[in-house]
């Protein structure tokens, strides 16, 4: 049985931080330095949905992986702000959730370091979320779609499932949510990716990625999930 809304869970990529461009940039890199292969954007951007190891291991074997790994993480350190931009609204969006109260966490399939690392050049560090307050890829639970990691997270900080929110813009996000006993929030401000569509055709593609109803509700902005949560009891809708 679920009750007010009293914690909120958001995975990282595509949904605090616009780090498509970078990812795709930098995994790209790590396949052509390990393999030789050039791999099209929009099927490296396919095989995305499980952390960077479980993606890279979707284009060579295993044993090349380490080699691949280390020239991602290497790439990652290059990066800063100008590419891993906040996603318009998300500043606002942590800050009155942090004020009203809102236990908050990241549960995320990026590296711990590359986390930490962002997190401050946003000054989101312990401004609005605690080293303890992270679940990451490398922190040796198993990769989403389990639940593992956020079970883990919410026991450490004192989440009721039934009581959290998992906000995120990937079904791996929805998956991992649901199996955790938490409602479910589809962040669907991401649209830029979307190859060859206006902003309108965006729109309609991420709204139609939901269908299959693994979500509890669909947001079209980090505003709406304010405004949501101020709803009263009782009101809740299905997209907002």
């Amino acid at each position: 049985m679920f009750g007010p809304l009293k914690n909120v869970v958001f995975d990282f990529d595509g949904t605090l931080v616009d780090t498509m461009s970078s990812v795709v940039e930098g995994l790209g890199a790590a396949v052509k330095h390990a393999t030789g292969r050039e791999i099209p954007k929009d099927e490296l951007m396919a095989s995305f949905g499980p952390a960077p190891q479980g993606v890279l291991e979707q284009w060579m074997p295993k044993e090349m992986v380490p080699v691949a790994m280390a020239h991602w993480l290497e790439f990652e350190t290059t990066q800063g702000p100008s590419t891993m931009k906040m996603f318009a609204g998300t500043e606002a969006m942590l800050r009155y959730l942090k004020e009203a109260g809102y236990g908050l966490a990241v549960f995320t399939g990026r590296d711990r370091a590359g986390t930490l690392r962002i997190l401050k050049s946003h000054g989101w560090l312990d401004e609005i979320f605690t080293e303890t307050q992270l679940a990451c890829g490398d922190d040796g639970h198993d990769a989403k779609p389990s639940p593992e990691g956020l079970i883990t997270l919410m026991e450490f900080n004192g989440f009721a499932p039934s009581r959290t929110l998992m906000v995120g813009d990937h079904p791996h996000d929805m998956m991992s949510g649901k199996a955790a006993g938490c409602l479910t929030g589809a962040a669907l401000w991401d649209l830029s990716h979307v190859p060859g569509k206006t902003a309108r055709g965006r729109f309609k593609a991420a709204w139609e990625k939901w269908e299959e109803k693994l979500c509890d509700v669909r947001l079209s902005s980090p505003e709406s999930l304010v405004a949501w949560l101020k709803l009263p009891a009782g009101e809740g809708r299905s997209s907002f």
